[in-house]
């Protein structure tokens, strides 16, 4: 028989029987004291994942903060520029006003000088239609 010769030859040669190893004592030490090892890396590679995580996630509060307060500080800066631009407007526009009141009352000063030149010069006129009609009235009689 083939499997008898094979199984002798095999025995000599000190060769073992296909691919599959037999599970002696020493492999199963070596496979486990692997698996630890496997397991302790495993843990640790995590261990440093978690302290990545938590370092990225402080990193990115730290700028969180920091574009807040850059917000803070522009928009701070955004309002006082607005306060001295109204300031500015402010004292322009109670110049213009200024300026608007004074011409107007010039204006109003020289509509009253003519209204009474011309009521003057109307009283002038009534006064001498009225003289002349006391003459026609006076002729009349």
């Amino acid at each position: 028989m083939v499997g008898e010769r094979k199984g002798r030859e095999r025995e000599i040669t000190g060769e073992r029987k296909g691919k599959r190893k037999r599970g002696g004592e020493r492999e199963g030490r070596e496979r486990k004291m692997a698996g630890e090892r496997k397991g302790r890396e495993r843990e640790m590679a995590e261990e440093r994942k978690g302290k990545e995580r938590e370092m990225v996630g402080e990193r990115k509060r730290r700028e969180r903060e920091m574009v807040r307060q850059r917000k803070g500080r522009e928009r701070e800066m955004a309002g006082e520029r607005k306060g001295r631009e109204r300031e500015i407007g402010g004292e322009r526009k109670g110049r213009e006003r200024e300026m608007a009141g004074e011409r107007k009352g010039r204006e109003r000063e020289m509509a009253g000088e003519r209204k009474g030149r011309e009521r003057e010069m109307a009283g002038q006129r009534k006064g001498r239609e009225r003289e002349i009609g006391g003459e026609r009235k006076g002729r009349e009689r």
